[in-house]
């Protein structure tokens, strides 16, 4: 019994050593500074113990990024490829320009 209760009295200094340096960063120094960059106490005793893979990911700013450009080719070819089946209906051409299409709604899709 004396074993389990001095690894739950470390483990809770530990904890409250934890605690104590994400409140007072300033303070606490380098320990502060390596549990912000780990992305918190719950992250940066996980990844201590080697259980890193439980850890909770930090929400990632999505929105503020730029849509990709390698999309830009597709929706200019489905738009010339759509101007040419308004602008001739009757092109004798024309089930392989559909076809086209298909496949490029698909590749828009992926």
């Amino acid at each position: 019994m004396g074993r389990t209760s001095l690894i739950i009295f470390l483990a809770s200094l530990a904890v409250a050593g934890i605690s104590l340096a994400t409140r007072f960063p300033q303070a606490a120094g380098t320990l502060g500074q390596l549990i912000n960059r780990a992305g918190g106490p719950q992250a940066f005793v996980l990844t201590k113990v080697g259980l890193g893979h439980l850890a909770p990911v930090p929400p990632q700013p999505f929105a503020a990024l730029a849509p990709p450009s390698w999309g830009a080719a597709t929706d200019t070819a489905l738009r010339h490829m759509q101007e040419r089946l308004t602008n001739n209906p009757a092109d004798p051409l024309a089930y392989a320009i559909h076809a086209q299409l298909g496949s490029l709604y698909l590749q828009k899709v992926r």
